[in-house]
């Protein structure tokens, strides 16, 4: 099996805790797993399927700690999108489900994020 990141998780923790308390359907599911990835070409990637979430290493060491947070809260709003929905195209993306996620978490549901040093 694979583990999240500490440092990653740490962040992700509550993030999810809060996904849950506000959808009590989520605690039926694990929180996402959390990975930095070398490879990827963008700031973060939900794979719903596995369970598992990717950001950029890169950009991490690029980003200002206040995006961090924000950034994951997007990654598991897909996942938890799923998790609830289910994987039809209606409900994959940055869908009116998805972005009411976000809003309920109190977060502007933005589909693309700058880098900011």
């Amino acid at each position: 099996m694979i583990k999240s990141d500490p440092v990653l998780a740490k962040i992700a923790k509550p993030i999810w805790n809060e996904f849950c308390r506000i959808y009590p359907k989520l605690n039926e599911f694990e929180m996402p797993v959390f990975r930095f990835d070398g490879r990827i070409k963008m700031l973060a990637y939900t794979y719903p399927t596995e369970n598992v979430i990717r950001i950029s290493k890169g950009w991490w060491i690029d980003c200002e700690a206040l995006y961090r947070s924000d950034i994951i809260a997007h990654e598991i709003a897909h996942q938890a999108a799923h998790n609830l929905y289910g994987e039809q195209k209606e409900n994959t993306g940055h869908t009116v489900l998805w972005a009411e996620m976000m809003l309920n978490l109190g977060l502007d549901p933005l589909t693309h994020y700058e880098v900011i040093k």
